[in-house]
This record gives structure tokens, sequence and C-alpha cells, in this order.
């Protein structure tokens, strides 16, 4: 199943979106932005494993911390973004982003997650793609109170969504 999801001019067209176990889980905090309008200026994020020649890298960036180093390759059309574990130097995840921003490809998973690694990693590219976009993008909860808007940001796994329930 195809979705799409509007946030602000960003619209992403997710492949494959609800087949996967944690998609299934997750898809209902996507559905305030859900849309069926397509527009010219899509981001494709494929959630298949798809071929990418990533022959002549060069890395741009590249930061070690604790159990994993995160790691960014210049190809000829794009990048490339490694989660590499570093006890074993395995590639744990590695996804293709076109030069545009247009398509985002997931390249490589060995996290053994059934999607959700690499539904997380997805995440933090699309913050690139909704920046080149002209939106700011943060983690946080809207609530209404009193017919106005409350946004609460915080860390991951800190309670925003059940308080906000």
């Amino acid at each position: 199943m195809n979705t799409c999801f509007k946030c602000g001019p960003a619209v992403f067209l997710l492949r494959d979106f609800c087949n996967k176990s944690p998609f299934a889980t997750w898809h209902w905090k996507l559905d305030p932005f859900r849309t069926d309008s397509v527009c010219d200026d899509v981001t494709e994020i494929n959630l298949n494993k798809s071929a990418v020649d990533i022959a002549d890298t060069q890395t741009v960036n590249c930061v070690k911390d604790g159990f994993y180093t995160r790691e960014v390759l210049k190809t000829e059309s794009g990048t490339v973004h490694r989660l590499i574990r570093n006890s074993s130097s395995q590639i744990m995840l590695s996804v293709f982003v076109d030069e545009s921003y247009k398509s985002i490809n997931i390249i490589e998973d060995n996290t053994e997650s059934s999607g959700q690694g690499a539904f997380e990693f997805l995440g933090r590219i699309a913050m690139h793609s909704m920046i080149e976009k002209n939106v700011l993008p943060f983690h946080g909860v809207l609530m209404e109170y009193n017919g106005k808007g409350i946004i609460i940001s915080a860390p991951s796994e800190t309670g925003k969504t059940t308080h906000a329930r």
C-alpha cells in the first residue's frame, strides 16, 4: 500500500507503507498528515531494498559514538547514509538519497528489527528533505486546550503522546 503525507509544502510518498509490521502499527501517527493530492514536488521513500551503485564514493561525514558509526558518503548522484556497528564493522543500515531529495531508498537493512530501525533512520533523513522545502521539523506533539494549540517537544520515549491523549 502506498501512502502520501504532507507536512507544510513537503509531500512524501511512502511505498509499501503498511506492509511491514512496525509501519502497520505506527500508521496512525501519520493519519493527520495523510493526503490524496500529489504534486510534482514529491519525495518518494521506498521501503523495499533497492540496488544502488555506490562505486566511487567519498566520505563527507563520519561520527563514531558508543555502539555505532554514522557515515555519509557522496556519490555522483546523491549521498549514502550508513549505520555501522563498531564491534564488528558490519553495515547495519544503508540508505541512498538522490541529490534533489526526490528519492530515498533503503539499500541494506541488517538491523533484524522488522523494519523499525529503517523507519527511525528514514525519519532522520526525511528531516533534511523537509528543511530543503523550508519546513522546520522538530520532535513533539501538538495538543489543543481551550481553543489554543500547545506544542510539547521532548526526547523520544518521554510520554508526549501518552499525555496528549
